[in-house]
């Protein structure tokens, strides 16, 4: 039997009379069997994948190519509703990270995305490394692309064993050969970077680690509420009772409300430790 390569696998997954589903995940971060520089980050993990998906998905076709890219995995299910020949996710670990191996939702849409051969034949993955994508996620990649360094790869193809003795199953990496590939072209390039920081954004909302956290912007400030603030910088503190008879209480509790004041036991009007920082440091 001729030796079987990725490209023919997405052929067969995309030909034939009842079709397969085929998972090919992009890293860099780990060496295989070629000399590798190691980095996880800017070796063109993404160039690789959409390349890849132009060549052997869409025929050259880019604008299939774009219409079929996600960033984030609630993305999928639009993906599913329309169906596609196959789809590239960039940077997986963003949002199916190892810290949502435990997540049942996560290992339920795992298990569903077993089963949606109909819809979409060849999923194309970007990750630093294999072990940064939460374990679900992880067991239902067929072939690792290695990038060695911007420009040159290696395949290797995840095979499992049945071993009779243990009566479990044995994985092992087969290597399927190495090449080169090209830079995107400019208005690709360009129409990515735009894609990639408008799919960034969108993730960062939802990072709970954002979730409450008040920027104070000095320019956004109003006269009235800059000369209260000069003025509790300049004796500490102002109770509530004094801003009441003066009329800034309304202008006080605004500025609570955003992050520029705290309010202690005593009703007693100060300065937040962000805005110390961004007051004292103008001064």
């Amino acid at each position: 039997m001729t030796r079987m390569m990725l490209r023919d696998y997405i052929n067969l997954a995309l030909s034939a009379p009842s079709g397969y589903m085929l998972w090919i995940l992009v890293t860099s971060g780990a060496e295989g069997k070629v000399a590798s520089l190691g980095l996880d980050y800017g070796a063109g993990k993404s160039t690789f994948g959409l390349n890849l998906l132009k060549t052997e998905v869409y025929a050259g076709n880019w604008e299939r190519v774009k219409q079929n890219c996600v960033g984030a995995y609630w993305e999928f299910e639009d993906v599913l509703d329309r169906g596609a020949l196959g789809v590239y996710m960039d940077d997986m670990q963003a949002t199916l990270g190892k810290d949502k191996s435990n997540s049942p939702e996560i290992k339920a849409l795992a298990y569903y995305l077993t089963t949606v051969r109909p819809y979409v034949k060849v999923w194309i993955a970007s990750a630093p490394d294999r072990n940064m994508i939460c374990s679900s996620f992880r067991m239902l990649f067929h072939f690792e692309v290695v990038i060695a360094r911007r420009g040159k790869y290696e395949v290797q193809q995840l095979k499992k064993y049945l071993d009779f003795k243990k009566a479990e199953r044995r994985k092992k990496y087969t290597y399927k050969g190495e090449g080169y590939f090209l830079p995107l072209p400019p208005a690709i390039q360009t129409w990515y970077e735009a894609w990639r920081d408008q799919k960034n954004r969108m993730i960062r909302a939802q990072l709970q680690a954002f979730k409450g956290i008040k920027r104070l912007h000095l320019e956004r400030l109003t006269a009235p509420e800059k000369d209260l603030l000069s003025h509790i910088q300049t004796v500490g503190f102002v109770r509530y009772e004094t801003l009441h008879e003066k009329d800034q209480s309304h202008v006080a509790l605004k500025l609570k409300r955003r992050g520029w004041l705290e309010v202690d036991r005593g009703k007693r009007f100060m300065l937040s430790e962000q805005a110390e920082d961004i007051l004292f440091g103008e001064s």
